[in-house]
């Protein structure tokens, strides 16, 4: 980093999910509440998390089979994306540009729960974004799907 005020953010990246579902481990971020931890993929999802703790079943966990849930907030629209952590903080930051734009997706973990935020960056309102929450309680014997 060249200062504090002005982190270089990670190289934009072309990652591609394995059929298992998983992202090279390079292609993730990790939140932690210092309870539990998630990580977070290049592509805006939440591929791992147990709630409350370490040690509880996987809500999302996806880096072990395709189907095994996640939680995704990406545009619709194919896509590059950046990402850095704030300063000092677990606090991940990921730009996602498309031909109309680009949003930022602000994504922190606190109280043991992962929090995200959307921010419109120059898009003029253009881009579209889509959340997807595919939950898998318990390594996925039942599913909830989510989707707008």
């Amino acid at each position: 980093m060249t200062d504090s005020a002005t982190p270089t953010a990670a190289p934009a990246r072309a990652l591609e999910r394995s059929p298992s579902g998983a992202l090279p481990i390079a292609g993730y971020g990790i939140l932690s509440d210092c309870n539990s931890a998630a990580l977070v993929g290049i592509d805006g999802a939440i591929d791992w998390l147990c709630l409350p703790r370490y040690d509880s079943p996987a809500v999302f966990s996806r880096i072990l089979d395709a189907d095994a849930g996640h939680w995704t907030l990406a545009p619709t629209a194919p896509f590059r994306s950046e990402r850095r952590y704030r300063p000092g903080t677990l606090v991940l930051e990921t730009v996602f540009t498309t031909d109309l734009g680009s949003v930022c997706v602000t994504d922190a973990m606190a109280f043991a729960a992962p929090h995200s935020a959307l921010q419109p960056i120059s898009d003029n309102g253009r881009s579209s974004v889509r959340p997807i929450a595919i939950a898998a309680m318990r390594y996925a014997p039942a599913m909830a799907r989510i989707a707008t």
